[in-house]
Order: C-alpha cells, then structure tokens, then sequence
C-alpha cells in the first residue's frame, strides 16, 4: 500500500524490479522536467545500458583492484561515472 498521490507526484510501485523501477524514476524525471525540451532516453533504453554496464563492471572492479561484492559507494561512483564517460549516448 503507498499513497496515490503526494503534492502532484504521484508514487508508483516497482515490484522490487530493477527493471520496472528504472523505468518508473526516468518517466517521474520526464514529468517532473521544468524545461521539457530536455530530452530523457526511454526506460528500456536506459535499462539497456544498465544491463551493459552490469556486464562489464567485473572487468572495470579487476582493472581497480576491487572485488565485485566489495567495494564502497565512492568506489561504485567511481566506476559508474568512469564507464558514462568512456560510453557516451
């Protein structure tokens, strides 16, 4: 159960999927822009890269000297902007 409506944004379930809940946040961002020229890929899209980055996340941890299930959130960060810089849209 969660509330249906808060303040103009409304809450959507994501089912403790991944997937969906990818998708869920990229349409709140999409509905919540004040400049609504700015361009969102779709959720599939992202989901896409997502699953990419997941697949290669191994080799990025080795080349840090990181275990896969050890590392931090600033070490995660670090990888993640690493990759978005390296695998551009």
């Amino acid at each position: 159960m969660f509330c249906s409506d808060i303040a103009g944004q409304d809450i959507r379930s994501h089912d403790d999927d991944v997937t969906k809940l990818i998708v869920v946040v990229r349409n709140w961002l999409r509905n919540t822009l004040r400049h609504k020229s700015i361009n969102i890929p779709s959720g599939s899209r992202i989901v896409d890269r997502y699953v990419l980055f997941l697949s290669e996340l191994p080799v990025l941890c080795s080349g840090l000297k990181l275990g896969v299930d050890e590392f931090v959130f600033h070490d995660y960060s670090h990888l993640v902007v690493g990759w978005l810089n390296a695998n551009k849209w």
